[in-house]
């Protein structure tokens, strides 16, 4: 488990403005690029505007001639982009057959949801955690130091996709659909990142490999390039009786849950194609996530993110209990009502 996949030499800030720049070009090109008698897409006309910004903040903070980084090139970042390309694949095929979205309306939006996404994680942690954002407002962009929450980016991008959505006229149930399903996938590959990272770690097994064959240890010695994983010395050493200590594989438990997740909402979207109700996918989504979020909680060691009665329940697996019966009341009533959209038609 190594969090660095390479680092970036540094480099002068203007260098860095002109690639935003560019980067704000290309999403005010995308924003213009519209059919006749369509509004230009105002998400991609914010992130030229934002790019821009950021790009004249660069520089007049750190001169033409200052320097950045080195940047470090982490796992983290790289599996999330995979993830996101793998989940964007399989949501914008599944709007292709069925006529919902073209290819490049369902790339759209889905990195519009990325970014929403990020963005709701990291309010949620920040919103759980205040005090360590007081004296250092800036490290509120730093993700990559850890400290995103699933369910704040779910809900984030949940009401973007229905914002999105409406303001076009699509279909919104039957889009939904196809993002729930590419979710979990997604999902998966980026918790792989969470495993490289040494984030959302597990807890202690005692007795080590000999108690769990599949324990993991994560090493937390300080380098020049600063901490080797993101698992607290408590969690990688036994100081007191010199000696490692291993963890549940929590994060890989999550891969394994989101996997199991993906292949049952694949079963089920198959083969409940022709007598299916709209949303069935996205509430089974929820359902199932749930479930599976709230059973490794048990198995988390990450005690900061928020627990309850004396650690016995954590702030995650309360959300999960929400979720999953806001799930089962979304399934009945979409399930109701398309069985009475049926009779009528």
């Amino acid at each position: 488990m190594h969090p660095l996949l390479f680092e970036l030499p540094a480099f002068e800030a203007w260098i860095a403005g002109l690639l935003l720049l560019l980067l704000g070009g290309v999403f005010f090109v995308l924003g213009r690029r519209v059919k006749e008698g369509e509004a230009a897409d105002s998400g991609s006309l914010w992130l030229a505007g934002a790019c821009a910004a950021g790009a004249v903040a660069l520089v007049a903070v750190n001169g033409f001639s200052g320097l950045l980084g080195p940047l470090p090139i982490r796992w983290f970042g790289i599996l999330v982009v995979l993830g996101f390309l793998a989940g964007a694949k399989v949501a914008a095929m599944r709007n292709a057959s069925r006529g919902l979205l073209s290819s490049e309306e369902s790339f759209d939006l889905a990195f519009y949801v990325l970014l929403w996404g990020l963005a709701g994680s990291r309010m949620l942690h920040v919103f759980q955690h205040t005090e360590e954002f007081k004296g250092d407002p800036l490290k509120i962009l730093r993700i990559w130091d850890g400290g995103l929450v699933w369910y704040g980016g779910a809900l984030a991008g949940a009401l973007y996709t229905w914002y999105w959505l409406a303001k076009r006229g699509k279909d919104l149930w039957a889009v939904s659909d196809s993002y729930a399903l590419a979710l979990p996938l997604a999902h998966a590959v980026g918790r792989v990142g969470c495993f490289m990272a040494g984030c959302d770690y597990g807890k202690v097994v005692e007795g080590g490999k000999d108690a769990l064959p599949w324990a993991v240890h994560f090493p937390n010695r300080t380098t020049d390039e600063g901490r080797y994983t993101l698992v607290p010395l408590e969690f990688s050493y036994d100081v007191e009786n010199d000696r490692e200590v291993w963890l549940h594989p929590a994060q890989l438990y999550l891969v394994l849950a989101n996997l199991l997740t993906f292949g049952i909402l694949l079963w089920v979207d198959r083969r409940m194609a022709g007598g299916s109700f709209k949303g069935r996918i996205v509430a089974l989504y929820f359902i199932l996530y749930a479930i599976a979020r709230g059973i490794v909680e048990h198995w988390r060691g990450d005690a900061d993110r928020g627990e309850y009665f004396d650690g016995a329940v954590s702030f995650s697996q309360i959300v999960s209990v929400l979720v999953l019966a806001g799930g089962i009341l979304m399934y009945r009533a979409l399930a109701k009502r398309g069985r009475r959209e049926a009779a009528a038609g």
